[in-house]
């Protein structure tokens, strides 16, 4: 810090500049006054030539040398910067003088197409030609070559250029002055303040027994600061890459980790659904086994309590009888046969009743087993769907839950073309949707509520399959409509979260989406699929 100047290097660094700067203005100025005094002088002399043309005219054509010699020598008393006057005839031949001229090739100009010629001496800037031709006839003209000498408006400009310079240097003194002070207040002053600060975090960082930091003034001090800063930045970059790496290393075994329990948690979802699915058809199977246990239980009953059993008893009676008596008693026999006939016909059509029934029962629950089955052999492969009959398969499944409760069901469908895609995963699906709506239904607690689950099956003019499932139950409060497919998500007190979720994920993979739409609380809902 001992050798800082960096005011006077700003200082100097100004005044050379505004040295520099005044230097090019003044040479600029000085050729501008310059090239303005010349152009001006240039215009009245042109004029000037242009009269002496006009005046020498006639006498050229008649010939009268004194005449010409007397406008020649006035001309000069007139303008007193002409230096020299050379007049020629067609012939390239002077026959008039006045003055010393240089000798050129006067041919060119002679040559030259141009009434009036203005050539600028090469060697002399003040000393300006002009050539004029005086036409006397159309075979007969004259040149007349004037030559200027404009070294008196040297002095004029060397006036003005004097003048500007006095001005100029008077304002770069005040200048340099009022920017000194400027600059002090808002480069220097800051820039020492600043300088001070720096050293006092420096020593607050590395503590009193800190290498001094060389430099040349303060700016140079900057420079070294931050490149020691710089370093030390290095320094703790390499220490935070390191961490970096061991903690990329921790976070990706713990994006494994959660990975893999992401999918232990979906295998689980799937499951979760399929085993929601297999209680609601082993709950069918056992409902169709009490019926049928129940109907064998009649039979049973029926066939111990039958009437056949006094046709034994009654021949008994016979045989016991005394021969007189046995027409009497024949009669009478005949008439209880009679009887025991109606009675037996009655409990036939009961046991035909039950076993009807029994068969029914059977019949059905091996179509639910049969359903259950065909969806449990599908595995991950995607096969070619109807998904009018996975519908149908779904309502099948979970038509007696429905029915014990008193839901009714309404599927109206149009014909949709088939689509590939996994026939266990939709069955998923649509009973998802159908144990959803129920539960809706169920918290209602309107007695008057129109217990209904309506689905329509179409496909629109675009050929996307729009499948739409309205229940009548407790609708979805605003707020529950974002999160309602998002994994762990639920309403209920009992609820996984993973029944809409998993859903979503099913028609997603098919390149279709899932909407549900409600107005409100006890407004009912619907969920919209669409597949392309």
């Amino acid at each position: 810090m001992k050798n800082i100047g960096i005011r006077y290097k700003i200082l100097g660094f100004f005044v050379v500049l505004i040295l520099g700067l005044t230097m090019l203005s003044t040479s600029y100025h000085s050729n501008r006054m310059k090239a303005l005094v010349l152009i001006s002088a240039q215009e009245i002399q042109t004029k000037f030539t242009e009269q002496i043309g006009f005046s020498l005219a006639e006498p050229l054509d008649y010939g009268l040398s004194d005449e010409v010699e007397r406008l020649l020598v006035r001309a000069k008393s007139e303008n007193p910067e002409i230096k020299y006057i050379r007049i020629y005839n067609r012939d390239h031949g002077i026959i008039h003088r006045f003055g010393h001229a240089p000798k050129i090739d006067f041919a060119k100009y002679i040559n030259s197409k141009k009434v009036r010629l203005f050539v600028p001496d090469k060697n002399n800037e003040f000393l300006t030609e002009y050539f004029y031709k005086v036409e006397i006839n159309t075979r007969d003209f004259f040149h007349i070559r004037i030559g200027f000498d404009n070294i008196k408006y040297q002095t004029v400009v060397d006036d003005i250029v004097y003048d500007y310079l006095k001005i100029s240097y008077a304002v770069v003194i005040l200048v340099l002055i009022i920017g000194f002070f400027f600059f002090r207040k808002i480069l220097l002053v800051p820039l020492e303040s600043l300088l001070n600060e720096m050293v006092s975090v420096r020593r607050s960082m590395t503590g009193s027994h800190q290498s001094e930091i060389e430099s040349t003034d303060e700016v140079d001090y900057i420079r070294n600061y931050f490149k020691t800063l710089i370093d030390s930045i290095k320094d703790k970059n390499n220490q935070l890459k390191d961490l970096n790496t061991n903690l990329e290393l921790k976070v990706e075994e713990r994006t494994q980790e959660l990975k893999q329990a992401q999918n232990k948690l979906l295998d689980t979802a799937h499951m979760a659904g399929m085993a929601t699915m297999a209680a609601g058809v082993l709950h069918n199977i056992g409902n169709i086994l009490t019926l049928a246990s129940n109907s064998a239980e009649s039979l049973k009953k029926l066939v111990k309590d039958s009437s056949i059993q006094y046709f034994p008893k009654i021949k008994e009676h016979v045989d016991s009888l005394a021969p007189e008596k046995k027409s009497d008693e024949v009669q009478k026999i005949l008439n209880a046969y009679c009887h025991l006939a109606g009675e037996l016909s009655a409990e036939q059509e009961k046991i035909q009743s039950q076993l009807d029934t029994l068969v029914g029962a059977n019949r059905t629950m091996l179509k639910t087993v049969q359903s259950q089955q065909k969806y449990a052999q599908v595995g991950d492969f995607k096969l070619e769907v109807n998904l009018e009959e996975v519908i149908n398969d779904s309502i099948q499944l979970m038509s007696e839950s429905l029915g014990r409760h008193r839901i009714n069901i309404n599927f109206e469908s149009s014909a949709v073309h088939l689509i590939q895609a996994n026939k266990a995963n939709l069955l998923n699906v649509f009973v998802n949707l159908l144990l959803n709506a129920k539960e809706s239904i169920l918290q209602s607690g309107d007695l008057s509520n129109d217990m209904k689950i309506n689905i329509t099956l179409n496909e629109n003019d675009t050929g996307e399959i729009i499948i739409i499932y309205t229940d009548s139950g407790v609708g979805i409060e605003y707020e529950s409509m974002e999160n309602l497919f998002k994994f762990g998500y639920t309403t209920k007190d009992t609820g996984s979260g993973f029944g809409l979720h998993d859903a979503a994920n099913t028609i997603r993979e098919l390149g279709g989406e899932i909407f549900a739409f409600s107005e409100g609380k006890d407004k009912g809902a619907s969920f919209e699929i669409r597949i392309p």
